[in-house]
């Protein structure tokens, strides 16, 4: 009975450790993205002229330059969590 107690014990560490390394992957992967660019359309109609419409395309210009440091910064918290903690005793 104590020896499955500790194989149970055991696999819950291996489990939490697994979903541990899987959030800092889901973060490093999300940190490497941008968010969707805003398509929009303006249809301006005045009597007597032809409709004027007008197409806009934006995306974050601060999200494009922080990119690459939030990678860094996502791959680094990654491999700080696959690194044993090492706790002062």
């Amino acid at each position: 009975m104590r020896r499955f107690r500790s194989h149970c014990c055991a696999i819950r560490t291996l489990q939490s450790e697994y979903a541990r390394l899987g959030i800092a992957q889901a973060d490093a992967y999300e940190a490497s993205r941008i968010s969707n660019p805003t398509l929009s359309i303006t249809a301006l109609h005045h009597s007597g002229t032809p409709t004027k419409i007008r197409w806009r395309l934006t995306a974050s210009f601060v999200e494009l330059l922080m990119l690459p440091a939030r990678k860094r910064l996502a791959a680094a918290n990654t491999l700080a969590r696959r690194s044993p903690s090492v706790r002062p005793s």
